[in-house]
C-alpha cells in the first residue's frame, strides 16, 4: 500500500490529570523527518492488515464520529474543519476512557492520507502509548523518535481506527477498521470500538474462509511458492483450515509456508503481500476469523467389487494415509487411519437396509 500524508494533527489525553490537552495547529507535515514519516507510514500500513484488525460498520446513521467524517468530507481540504473535528473526537474519546476501566494517558494522532492502490481518502486516529518509539512536544508540534525504537512486530498499536473518508459513508457495505485490543492480554476489548467509534464488527466467516483459501492455492498455482507439488499443497491447506476452528492468517500460513521458506524473514514478507491482496480484492475479508466451509468428501471406490471407502477430505494425508503398492504383481491399496479406534457401527443390505 502506498500513503500520502495530507494532514496531521496531534492531542494529548492525559487520565491521571482528568484533562485533555488540544493543539491549534496541525503539524506541518513539509518539515517530518523522513524517519518521523516512515514511523506513521509504516504504523498505518501494518495497522490495516494486523491480524487483529476488524472490519466494522457504525451502529446508526447518527453516530457521532460517522456525522463528524460526513461534515469533513463535504471538502477535505478545509484545515479549520479538520483541526475543529479532531479537537471534538479527542474531547469524546477522553470521556468514553474515563467511564471504562482504561489507565493509559497518552498522544492521540490523527492522520488524513491517501491510499494510491485503492484510490480512497481515509482518517486515520492512531493512540499512541507513552512506551510507543515516539514522543510528541504539543508545545512546538514536533515528534521526536526515541533511540532504537522504530516500530517493530512488537510495538503495534492496541489502540487505532482507519475510517472511509467518501460520500455516503452510511451506504457503504463497510465504514471503518478498528483496532481495539487489551495490552497485556491481546484479547479484544470494547470500549474504543462500541463506546467512542459507536461501531460493530461485520462478520462474514465464509467469505473469508473462501478468500484465503483461493489466495493461498492460486498463488501456489502460479509458482509464488517455487516449484512445489501443489496437490499435495491444496491437502495441506484443507487440513490446516479445519470447518469451526480459529484462523489466525499469520500464525497459520507461517505454518503453512515453513517447508518452503525456512527463512523467518521470507515468510513473514509473503504473508504481508498476501494480506495486502487480500485487502485490495475485499475490503471486509478478516485476518482472523471462524473457519466457515463445505467439508469435502474423499472417496475411494472399486464399483465392480463394491468397495468404498469415504472420510473427510481434510484428513487425506494426516490422519489418513493412503499408498499403492506392488505385491507380487498385483497394486495392493494400503489405508493406515491414525488416532481413531474403528468399529463396526451397522451392516446394510445390498438393498441399503440395517441388518
Amino acid at each position: 500500500m502506498t500513503v500520502q500524508i495530507k494532514k496531521m494533527i496531534a492531542h494529548e489525553i492525559d487520565l491521571d490529570r482528568s484533562d485533555v490537552y488540544t493543539s491549534d495547529e496541525l503539524v506541518d507535515v513539509s518539515n517530518l523527518s523522513e524517519e518521523i514519516l516512515k514511523f506513521f507510514i509504516e504504523h498505518i500500513n501494518t495497522g490495516v492488515i494486523d491480524n487483529k484488525i476488524k472490519s466494522c460498520v457504525f451502529l446508526q446513521d447518527m453516530a457521532t464520529v460517522l456525522r463528524q467524517v460526513d461534515d469533513f468530507v463535504k471538502d477535505l481540504s478545509d484545515e479549520e474543519a479538520f483541526l475543529y473535528m479532531t479537537q471534538s473526537m479527542t474531547h469524546n474519546l477522553y470521556s468514553a476512557m474515563e467511564a471504562s476501566s482504561s489507565k493509559s494517558s497518552g498522544t492521540v494522532v490523527f492522520i488524513h492520507y491517501f491510499d494510491t492502490e485503492r484510490d480512497m481518502d481515509f482518517l486515520s486516529i492512531l493512540k499512541m502509548d507513552p512506551s510507543n518509539g515516539i514522543q510528541y512536544h504539543p508545545e512546538t508540534r514536533v515528534f521526536t523518535l526515541r533511540a532504537k525504537m522504530l516500530p517493530s512486530s512488537r510495538e503495534r498499536l492496541h489502540k487505532s481506527a482507519f475510517i472511509k473518508l467518501v460520500d455516503g459513508l452510511w451506504s457503504e457495505k463497510l465504514h471503518l477498521y478498528v483496532l481495539d485490543k487489551q495490552k497485556k492480554t491481546d484479547t479484544p476489548t470494547k470500549f474504543f470500538m462500541t463506546a467512542f467509534l459507536q461501531s460493530k464488527e461485520l462478520v462474514n466467516n465464509k467469505q473469508s474462509t473462501e478468500l484465503v483459501e483461493r489466495i493461498l492455492i492460486d498463488n501456489a498455482d502460479q509458482g509464488l511458492f517455487g516449484d512445489i507439488d501443489t496437490i499435495k499443497f491444496r491437502e495441506k491447506v484443507d487440513r490446516l483450515m479445519v470447518n469451526n476452528s480459529v484462523f489466525n492468517f499469520d500464525t497459520k500460513v507461517d505454518e503453512l509456508l515453513i517447508e518452503y521458506f525456512p527463512g523467518e524473514g521470507d515468510r513473514n514478507n509473503l504473508v504481508e503481500i498476501m494480506k495486502s491482496e487480500l485487502r485490495n480484492k475485499e475490503e471486509t475479508v478478516q485476518f482472523e476469523f471462524t473457519v466457515e466451509k463445505t467439508n469435502m468428501i474423499f472417496v475411494l471406490s472399486d464399483k465392480n467389487r463394491g468397495i468404498k471407502f469415504e472420510f473427510p477430505e481434510h484428513l487425506k494425508g494426516g490422519d489418513i494415509k493412503i499408498n499403492t503398492v506392488d505385491e507380487h504383481g498385483e497394486p495392493v491399496t494400503v489405508i493406515k487411519v491414525y488416532n481413531a479406534d474403528l468399529k463396526e457401527s451397522q451392516r446394510i443390505s445390498r438393498k441399503g437396509v440395517e441388518v
